[in-house]
């Protein structure tokens, strides 16, 4: 009878640590588990839900979209819910040497950058990126605070 295990990632937002444990599904038990340092998972639903959440529960993000979405449309942003398309995807500071501010601490932080497009795919010229670890939106133009 062979073997059957499973990987399962887990993301600690308080230590902003990776962990990977190898299950035994027949069992339940944790075969073994080791901290995997300096990686990044792609965001599963429930974070991309979160970043979209959090950039639109911040008052000047929010109003930085509405411009952008006005300036790239011509039209008023009425509903971010159906007016636009949303795609997170895991930032880190490392991949541009541009970053600053409060946005470098991303990669060793979890962090979601939120590309936007129109329903009739028009980039809206705004790319805020929001840290999961902390909960705040740590910039609103794609790398500076």
């Amino acid at each position: 009878v062979g073997l059957r295990r499973a990987g399962v990632y887990v993301y600690s937002y308080d230590a902003d640590v990776l962990t990977l444990s190898v299950v035994d599904v027949v069992t339940g038990e944790v075969v073994r588990s080791r901290v995997v340092p300096d990686t990044q998972l792609p965001l599963i639903p429930e974070e991309s839900q979160r970043a979209m959440d959090l950039a639109l529960g911040d008052t000047a993000t929010r109003q930085a979209l509405a411009t952008a979405y006005r300036q790239s449309t011509g039209r008023d942003l009425a509903d971010p819910a159906t007016d636009l398309e949303v795609q997170p995807i895991i930032f880190r500071a490392d991949a541009n040497p541009a970053t600053r501010g409060a946005a470098t601490a991303c990669g060793r932080h979890r962090c979601a950058q939120l590309l936007a497009e129109s329903t009739d795919d028009l980039l809206v010229d705004l790319l805020p990126i929001v840290d999961l670890s902390t909960g705040r939106v740590v910039s609103r133009t794609g790398f500076f605070s």
